[in-house]
Parts: structure tokens; C-alpha cells; sequence
């Protein structure tokens, strides 16, 4: 018997999201290697609600698939409610989770696999205030401020019992005038710690400009991890970097052995430096090709695949990796890393593991109010 799986494949154009999924997507169904499938793919271009819902009946009505999997965070599939839970088929949502977790389930067999990076941010602002930063910045771009890293930020700050200056959103375009802007705003407010440099060119000049400046040169740096790994560290490697922090579930420089061998296959196979998509897309695959080892025929049953992930113990590229029943969401271990000059060169290195026992507890006030939140999938897929 063959099994047909739907996948629905986010289009971007910055990053080679798609491919990058789907190269690893197969691979993690190779965990199992006489898992017999059919994989129908269909394109949602940039998530937008109207497109899923278009692309999700095209697959259900025609394809008729066992389970479907989704590049989308929940902000998109809000208002489809309707046609998911019509069709009844199991669906895993994957994303890098710029998006707190929704409050309640959009149906008892939707579960997403999140990456979290909100709760990084969470662990980030309490960790820096337990080391005593009271004064922190949260420097964003524009569209990242859209979403609900700041706010996760500043709750693990305010958790640590710090104080937090109010996050500074960068206009798109980065011109010289908003550089200018940034600058004199970290010389008026004098922040002891500033959060979350993001990948731009102009970034480079403001991090040569933090450490060249005696005002600003002992101020703590911490980041978003993948600026870290495949801007700093690869593309401007300098002695400024040393130091500087990062915080997340999954990094492709992580010694877990599962992680390093699905790393450095794809670096040697695709001749690329291997993204969080290609990680988001073994993992979906991964788990397909367990719950056919584990159940059988059933593997695809609602039920019996919802009992799967609720009960079972992964093992894969990150530590720790569960689905957390009253959100059906997919949480794992995050680590603290820091920036060190070794004999090899710079190596963004694991120091500790981060607390985050507290991040649920966010999750109540957030929806207890209006809040901001894109509805498209850049950051948060």
C-alpha cells in the first residue's frame, strides 16, 4: 500500500525556503526505509490566507492525501478553521515560531512543529536580566517588530526583575538618516545590553561603530541566532563578533550528532549553507516516518497520530523535542551560545542551557488584549 502525503510549500524571496523543506523533508522520511509513500506537492506562494485555503481544498478534493504538511504559522490558517476541520485530515504545521503558540487548538487533529524562537527571546530577556542588565534595547527592523518576539523579550526580562527600554524599530530601507537616528538614541538612552542585531549590511557598520565608540563599547551584544551563524561567522568574521550572544533550539553549528550528520550532508550534497528549513523539513519528515514504525497502517489515523506525538520521545536534530497536548505545539531544550576565538577562528559555542520553564505563562495576558501580528509567513516560517 502506498500512503500520499500533501505538502503545501511557502514560496520566499530571500531564502530558498521550498527547496531547502523538501530536501529535507525526504530525508527525514528516509528514517524508515520501507515507509511507501506519495508526496503531492502544491505551491501557497506567500501564504496569504485566501492562497492556503485555495490550495488545501485543491489537495484534499484531488490528491484525497492521508495526512497533509504545511509550511504556515497559525496566523495564516486564522479563518480556515472551517474548511480544515470539513476535510478531517491530519495536518502538521511547521514554522520557526516568531508567533507565540495560539492559545487553543484550531482543531484536535492540527499540531504544529515550532522552532519557537519567541521562546529564545523570552529566555534571552530573563537570562540578561538575572546578570544584572537593567537597562536593555531591543533593536528591531520594521517587519520583525510585527510579531511576538518583543513582547516575549521584554516578559522574560520584566520576569528577571530588569527594566527594559522600549523596542527600537529600524524603517525598512536602512538608510544613512535611520542610522543616524539609531545612534543618537543609544547615546541619549545608554542601554547596558542591546538585543537582537538583524541581518543587513548596515548592521556590520553599527556593530564596528558599537565597539569603535567608547560610549558604547562595553555595552553587551546579544542576537538573533542566524544572523550570528550565517552572517557573522561566515560571511564578516571579525574580532568585534567575539562575545556576542545568541539563544535558540537549533543552530547547525549544535554538536547533537542527528543535527551534524543532516548538516553536513546537506552542505556536501547541495553545495549551500544549510538552513533552519531544511531542519523544519526533516523533522516533519522524521516524524511521519516514526509514526508509521510505531503504528502501522494507523500511523495516519487521527487518533492514533495524535497519540503518537503527544507520547513519543524524539530523537532528532534538537534536544528535548515533545508536543505539548493543551497547544498541540512542538517544543525543545534551548541553549544559550557564545561567540569565542579559538585556534580554528571564531566558533559560536554552547555555554548553557536556558530556562524557560516561566514562557507559558505569558501566553494568558497576550490574548487577554488586541495585539499586533503579520499575517504573512516571512519571519515566522
Amino acid at each position: 500500500m502506498e500512503y500520499k502525503i500533501g505538502l503545501l510549500i511557502a514560496q520566499s524571496n530571500t531564502y530558498s525556503s521550498s527547496q531547502d523543506f523538501f530536501w529535507g523533508f525526504k530525508e527525514g522520511l528516509k528514517k524508515v526505509p520501507d515507509f511507501p509513500v506519495k508526496i503531492f506537492v502544491e505551491n501557497i506562494g506567500f501564504g496569504q490566507k485566501t492562497a492556503i485555503q485555495q490550495q488545501y481544498e485543491k489537495m484534499a478534493l484531488q490528491n484525497a492525501p492521508d495526512i497533509i504538511v504545511g509550511m504556515a504559522q497559525w496566523r495564516s490558517l486564522v479563518g480556515n478553521e472551517k474548511v480544515l476541520n470539513q476535510y478531517r485530515i491530519p495536518a502538521l504545521f511547521c514554522d520557526i515560531g516568531a508567533n507565540l503558540p495560539l492559545p487553543q487548538p484550531l482543531g484536535e487533529h492540527i499540531y504544529f512543529n515550532s522552532f519557537n524562537l519567541w521562546q529564545s527571546n523570552f529566555a534571552m530577556g530573563k537570562y540578561l536580566a538575572k546578570q544584572g542588565h537593567k537597562k536593555v534595547l531591543y533593536l528591531s527592523h520594521f517587519y520583525d517588530g510585527g510579531y511576538h518576539t518583543p513582547y516575549a523579550f521584554c516578559s522574560g526580562v520584566s520576569m528577571g526583575r530588569g527594566d527594559y527600554v522600549m523596542p527600537f524599530a529600524i524603517q525598512d530601507g536602512y538608510n544613512e538618516q535611520e542610522f543616524e537616528r539609531l545612534k543618537m538614541h543609544i547615546e541619549q538612552t545608554k542601554p547596558d545590553a542591546i538585543h537582537a542585531l538583524y541581518s543587513n549590511p548596515r548592521h556590520y557598520v553599527l556593530l564596528d561603530w558599537l565597539k569603535n565608540n567608547p560610549q558604547t563599547k562595553d555595552i553587551s551584544l546579544t542576537a538573533n541566532p542566524y544572523w550570528v551563524d550565517d552572517d557573522l561567522l561566515l560571511r564578516n568574521p571579525n574580532e568585534h563578533t567575539i562575545g556576542i550572544l545568541s539563544a535558540n533550539s537549533w543552530s547547525r553549528l549544535s554538536p547533537n550528532p542527528i543535527n551534524q550528520a543532516i548538516v553536513s550532508q546537506f552542505e556536501e550534497e547541495e553545495e549551500e549553507t544549510c538552513s533552519v528549513f531544511v531542519m523544519m523539513g526533516y523533522e516533519a519528515g522524521a516524524l511521519l516516518a516514526k509514526a508509521y514504525e510505531a503504528l502501522g497502517d494507523k500511523w495516519s489515523k487521527r487518533k492514533y497520530f495524535k497519540s503518537f506525538l503527544l507520547d513519543a520521545k524524539l530523537d532528532g536534530p534538537r534536544d528535548g523535542h515533545h508536543f505539548n497536548s493543551e497547544y498541540q505545539c512542538s517544543f525543545a531544550n534551548h541553549h544559550l551560545r557564545k561567540v569565542e576565538k579559538t585556534e580554528g577562528g571564531l566558533q559560536n559555542k554552547v555555554i548553557r542551557d536556558l530556562n524557560i520553564d516561566e514562557s507559558l505563562t505569558i501566553l494568558k495576558p497576550l490574548y487577554e488584549k488586541p495585539n499586533s501580528g503579520w499575517d504573512n509567513l516571512y519571519l515566522c516560517v
